[in-house]
C-alpha cells in the first residue's frame, strides 16, 4: 500500500494513491469530496477541501481494500441487496424511494 497525496486543489488529472494494484486518481477524490460537500449541505472552501481530503483519501483506500477482498474471496453483492441498501439510505434520510438515484444523477 503506497499513499501519495496529491494537493486540495489538483487541476490535472494524477494519481492520490496506489492500493497495491489499483489506483486512486485526484478525481475519484474530487469527485467524492464533491459528493460529500453537495450531499452533506455545507459549502465549498479551501478550508473545507483541505480538511475532506485526507479524509476522503483515507476512505477511497478503505473502500478499495474491501473491494479487494471481497474480490479474493468470491464475494459478490446481488442488485437486490444494493437496491435494499439504498432503500434504507433513503428511508435514514427521510426520502421517497428512488430519490438517491436520481440526486446523484443530478450532480
Amino acid at each position: 500500500l503506497l499513499l501519495l497525496a496529491a494537493p486540495a486543489y489538483a487541476a490535472p488529472i494524477g494519481i492520490a494513491a496506489i492500493v497495491n494494484d489499483d489506483v486512486i486518481t485526484t478525481l475519484d477524490v474530487a469527485e467524492r469530496r464533491t459528493l460529500v460537500i453537495v450531499s452533506s449541505g455545507i459549502k465549498e472552501s479551501p478550508q473545507v477541501v483541505k480538511k475532506l481530503t485526507p479524509q476522503i483519501i483515507q476512505t477511497l483506500i478503505s473502500e478499495r481494500l474491501q473491494l479487494q477482498e471481497a474480490k479474493r474471496l468470491s464475494i459478490a453483492v446481488t442488485k437486490k441487496e444494493i437496491d435494499t441498501a439504498i432503500r434504507a439510505i433513503e428511508k435514514q434520510r427521510g426520502k421517497p424511494a428512488g430519490s438517491l438515484e436520481k440526486f446523484l444523477k443530478d450532480k
